[in-house]
């Protein structure tokens, strides 16, 4: 895959191409969403963020879904204030 700013993110899998266009396009799709996917999982257990070798949308809401945990552990604990 290459984003629209010429990010490159290789597949996990070979999708190969057939003669049936929407059965093509149907196994691209999802494997599409399955590499972003496993990238996404590879953020959120690292201890730091990868920017040089992960997509900058897969950074961006691995940080986002952080920041959002943080922030219910912070809520749940009474300290949202203390959060800034």
């Amino acid at each position: 895959m290459i984003s629209s700013k010429n990010e490159y993110v290789p597949m996990s899998n070979t999708v190969p191409i057939m003669d049936e266009v929407e059965n093509w396009l149907t196994m691209l799709e999802k494997d599409m969403k399955v590499t972003l996917d496993d990238l996404l999982k590879k953020a959120l257990k690292s201890q730091n963020l990868d920017i040089v070798n992960l997509p900058s949308q897969v950074c961006c809401l691995s940080e986002m879904i952080v920041f959002s945990e943080n922030c219910s552990k912070a809520i749940k604990a009474g300290k949202l204030a203390n959060y800034k």
